[in-house]
């Protein structure tokens, strides 16, 4: 047992004070879950006053105080602890506080800076520092600050994290140089992960914080030590599944996801980006089903409908794409993705008035809304629909256009080669511009073909069946245009007996009664 004090002698000053906070203290936390806020501060206040020495209750005190507005108490309790031998930082950074609450900004900007002094690892006495001298139009000191933040290089992660935030607020604001305040916070979070946080909180506002700065490898390896660590943690597989997905590892995306799927089955968003990723790999009939159970579990998600079309699109099903866009239209504003897809469907089906119809809709919102949409992707369709239409010079335009935007394209330049070729126009334009093209995929056969037709057509038969015998070689299955092509090329060189084999091969791949003249031309064996 302890040993009592006696009876009727009285207690030692320090003990009778620190016997008096305590009253003051159980009242106010009596006070407070009462909600009666103002008496529990009044409360709080008087045993922060009998102990000055207890930084947590001086500091909450003063907390409350400058969140009621009750500055000139919170600046008293404050002097009179600050005046205390060896008073800790906290203590000015809260005097601070109150003294810009107050209106007093040179006394508020000298706490801070004593704050910062006595504590240089207080981010708040940094922060509130710095927001003092913005205030006062001092922007040159308000940075300086900031920067003598962040050379406290061996601070913890923490404080490191914080020093991040403050510099992204800064940049946010134009205060800094973006390239200089980029450097610096790259610095910071390399440093802090230096430390090896092994606070899953502060692992992943690490991993938040490279994330946004663009730094995707850097953020990966910290969200999967999470997720090997707390794979219940909130969120963290949906991150590092979309992170996998940016950076193309879809088959570990989709492994993320199908978890995601069997917990939480009701979730659109995991079905969307599952339909992503089999859209990616061209599983086009998994895609779909994907996109279309999103669909059943959120109608308004309006992002899957264009997904699902242009997946039924490339599923050779433009009536069902009309119908996905059909009902995106009754739903949703219009748009250029809807406007745009239901172009292509409409020239699948070789409705090309209609499709053009809505390929200028499409331009003409984009112009207006999104200009970035209208790129050498919109204009290649644009100018293959022209072309089926039979309106050549609006096809070379578009083509033009899209070329124009993207040089290297290498399906412009093939198709706007081998149209000129089909009917016999600017062929050294052509040639010139399909031999661009097989400079990036010297084995597409499709290409071959287009430069042996343009030689053809240049009446240098000889160059043209090199390439189309290329071309055959090089085709994943046999073509039946290809062999007609060379047949053409046969009789041009007088080789009939090897005209006539191949029209024949032509023909048994596909009827075509232009082909069957031909042979019949060359007469019977």
């Amino acid at each position: 047992m302890g040993k009592e004090w006696p009876a009727g002698e009285p207690l030692p000053p320090e003990t009778e004070q620190r016997v008096q906070a305590l009253a003051h203290f159980a009242t106010g936390v009596s006070n407070d879950l009462n909600n009666e806020g103002k008496e529990a501060t009044d409360e709080f206040l008087e045993a922060a006053l009998e102990d000055l020495d207890q930084e947590d209750l001086v500091v909450d005190v003063s907390r409350r105080l400058v969140r009621e507005q009750r500055t000139q108490e919170a600046i008293d309790l404050l002097t009179k602890a600050t005046a205390r031998p060896h008073p800790s930082g906290g203590y000015f950074t809260w005097l601070g506080i109150a003294y810009l609450q107050a209106g007093q900004t040179n006394l508020a900007v000298e706490a801070s800076q004593t704050a910062i002094k006595k504590a240089p690892e207080n981010l708040g006495a940094y922060q509130n520092l710095s927001q003092l001298y913005l205030q006062t139009g001092r922007t040159n000191d308000a940075i300086a600050v900031i920067h003598r933040a962040a050379s406290q290089t061996n601070s913890s992660p923490e404080f490191l994290l914080g020093v991040v935030d403050l510099l992204g607020r800064y940049d946010r604001q134009a205060l800094v140089p973006e390239e200089q305040s980029k450097a610096e916070i790259l610095k910071l979070l390399d440093l802090a992960a230096a430390k090896k946080p092994e606070n899953p909180l502060i692992q992943q506002r690490l991993a938040d914080l490279y994330l946004l700065q663009g730094e995707i490898e850097k953020a990966q390896p910290l969200y999967e030590q999470i997720y090997e660590k707390y794979p219940e943690a909130p969120g963290i597989r949906e991150k590092l599944a979309n992170l996998y997905i940016r950076t193309d590892k879809n088959e570990k995306a989709a492994q993320l996801l199908e978890k995601i799927r069997r917990d939480n089955p009701t979730d659109p968003s995991t079905y969307f980006f599952l339909g992503s990723i089999s859209a990616e790999s061209k599983q086009f009939d998994k895609a779909a089903d994907f996109y279309e159970t999103a669909l059943k579990l959120n109608p308004e998600f309006e992002l899957v409908y264009y997904d699902l079309a242009g997946i039924q699109i490339a599923q050779q099903k433009p009536e069902l794409a009309l119908k996905t866009l059909d009902k995106a239209r009754t739903k949703f504003k219009l748009n250029f993705i809807l406007e745009f897809y239901t172009g292509i469907a409409n020239a699948a089906l070789e409705k090309y008035s209609e499709a053009l119809s809505y390929f200028t809709s499409a331009e003409l919102l984009a112009k207006t809304a999104d200009p970035a949409r209208l790129n050498h992707v919109f204009y290649f369709q644009l100018g293959s629909t022209y072309e089926r239409a039979g309106n050549i010079p609006e096809a070379v335009k578009a083509f033009r256009k899209c070329l124009e935007l993207s040089p290297d394209y290498v399906e412009a330049l093939n198709y706007l080669g081998y149209m000129w070729a089909e009917r016999g126009e600017n062929l050294e334009e052509a040639r010139e511009m399909i031999e661009r093209a097989l400079k990036k995929e010297p084995e597409n056969a499709a290409f071959l073909d287009s430069l042996g037709w343009v030689y053809y057509r240049l009446k240098r038969p000889g160059e043209a069946l090199n390439y189309l015998n290329s071309a055959i070689a090089h085709s994943e299955k046999p073509d039946p245009t290809l062999f007609d092509h060379l047949g053409d090329v046969h009789v041009e060189l007088k080789e009939i007996e090897k005209a006539r084999e191949a029209y024949s091969r032509s023909l048994a791949l596909k009827p075509d009664e232009k082909v069957k003249q031909k042979l019949d031309a060359l007469g019977i064996r």
